[in-house]
């Protein structure tokens, strides 16, 4: 290769970083959390790679867009083979082999500027919904079809007929429409709304416009996007979901767990009838929920007699004996 082709290859390698925003394929989207203005440029520009990023503060209220870009260096350094073949060389040219990393504002794309809005209001009034997604939703929201009778969901029930019983498909399938409905969310849990369709959103139909290329997608990886909603009864059980989205469809549902008031977790049919089944509560409210639990496995064809323990138990266990069938029962026992 001649002296030519090499300095041609060079200029070819130093110019495509330059342009790399050409090939961006989505801007990072990422908090700077507490930063000043110098920070969050800072921070943009220790981000790896190149091409355009929003950074923000949630405290200040400050979104910011930026674009890297690398400084062309110059291109005529001599090499060792130029000298060594007799070629003419400037002495006194050289080329800096690490050009430098610049950073320019770029004005914020008007579409941002609603969905941050909502995550701003959320930061100051619901900070943990906002980083984790998890919301609580009274059970009784969930079922609701205008004119039919609304559907009752009772935690316990979901949970016993998991395996095979209807309650629990039915909750799912009218979970799932809740939270895909942006009206009956709203009436729920205006805060989880608000984030999932005024902030997650636009946020995630959000197109970016770069310096030297077609409009291009966020990258929402480090922030929160799915949600986690605890459908809890009067009493304090719940049943937990993850709501994750789906490019194709809305979200779908998925079925976490189901827990009483004491944070024990609601049996299946099965596991109620298998050998040794039992819940351990250590006082609180450790009484109170082993009563429900009797009292809702009585209601499912389990005998026994049930009462709320007394408050000085210290540790209080609901114990069941599923065979033989006729005579299935359950006990609670207390030890001061």
């Amino acid at each position: 290769m001649n002296s030519f082709s090499r300095h041609l290859l060079l200029l070819i390698l130093i110019l495509l970083p330059f342009n790399a925003s050409a090939s961006q394929t989505s801007v990072p989207f990422f908090e700077c959390r507490g930063c000043t203005d110098a920070q969050m440029q800072q921070a943009a520009l220790s981000e790896p790679g190149l091409g355009v990023r929003i950074v923000y503060n949630l405290s200040s209220a400050h979104i910011v867009k930026y674009n890297v870009y690398r400084e062309a260096g110059c291109l005529n350094r001599p090499q060792e083979s130029d000298e060594a073949r007799g070629d003419v060389v400037d002495s006194k040219s050289s080329c800096n082999q690490n050009p430098t990393r610049v950073i320019d504002w770029m004005p914020v794309d008007t579409e941002l500027l609603a969905p941050f809005a909502v995550m701003v209001e959320l930061y100051h009034s619901n900070p943990i919904l906002l980083a984790t997604g998890k919301a609580e939703v009274n059970i009784r929201d969930v079922g609701y079809d205008p004119g039919n009778p609304p559907q009752r969901f009772d935690p316990y029930q979901v949970a016993y007929d998991r395996i095979s019983g209807t309650a629990f498909r039915n909750f799912m399938e009218a979970a799932t429409q809740f939270f895909n409905d942006h009206t009956y969310l709203s009436l729920s849990n205006n805060e989880l709304s608000s984030l999932v369709y005024d902030g997650w959103a636009p946020l995630r139909n959000a197109t970016i416009t770069l310096s030297e290329s077609p409009e291009v997608s966020l990258d929402l990886s480090r922030i929160q996007t799915d949600a986690t909603v605890d459908f809890k009864d009067d009493n304090g059980a719940y049943v937990r979901i993850k709501f994750t989205h789906q490019e194709s469809t809305n979200y779908t549902a998925e079925f976490v767990g189901a827990w009483d008031a004491a944070g024990a977790a609601l049996p299946t049919d099965e596991e109620a009838h298998a050998a040794g089944f039992h819940r351990t509560y250590r006082g609180g409210r450790g009484g109170e929920a082993a009563y429900s639990m009797g009292i809702f496995l009585h209601n499912n064809g389990f005998g026994g007699d049930f009462f709320i323990p007394n408050p000085s138990c210290r540790i209080i266990t609901l114990s069941c004996i599923a065979e033989p069938v006729p005579f299935a029962s359950c006990r609670i026992d207390c030890k001061p």
